[in-house]
């Protein structure tokens, strides 16, 4: 883990970016706000905000109003049978149907659930599009930084 780190936050009405020293007492190092331009790309949001602090940015964490998230569930048999591989394909098809976003063109962002009580796996999932998560990626490398998560 880096030393730095940026959050940028994009709501539907602000744009923020918080730099953190992280380490042994984690700090808060600067907060810089300002409104959300209607009508821009998720990469363009991504670049405004990154610009509204200095320009070294460390790992960034990107947390946007546009992603989609929630819990996914298959059966617990049809969970344990797939590979890692696979049952990642399995989730971003059933978390297609949620999103509207295609399980062939999507990043994902998992993390295992406890089984329900009629035995489901499930995982809480983020899911952006493949071409948002491409373009953000190359904004935060332009600043020097690396993109740590996005949802």
């Amino acid at each position: 883990m880096s030393n730095r780190q940026t959050l940028l936050l994009i709501s539907h009405g602000q744009l923020a970016r918080v730099d953190i020293l992280a380490g042994k007492s984690p700090r808060v190092k600067d907060i810089w706000t300002r409104e959300r331009m209607p009508g821009e790309s998720t990469a363009t949001l991504v670049d405004a905000a990154i610009r509204l602090g200095a320009k070294k940015t460390g790992e960034v964490w990107v947390f946007l109003n546009e992603s989609w998230t929630g819990v996914i569930q298959l059966a617990g048999d049809v969970a344990r049978a797939l590979e890692s591989d696979e049952l990642h394909q399995a989730i971003a098809l059933e978390a297609e149907n949620y999103s509207g976003i295609s399980a062939f063109d999507s990043h994902l962002g998992m993390h295992v659930l406890p089984n329900d009580a009629d035995g489901e796996a499930r995982w809480w999932v983020t899911q952006v599009p493949q071409s948002d998560w491409q373009e953000v990626e190359q904004v935060v490398r332009q600043f020097g930084g690396k993109l740590t998560g996005m949802g």
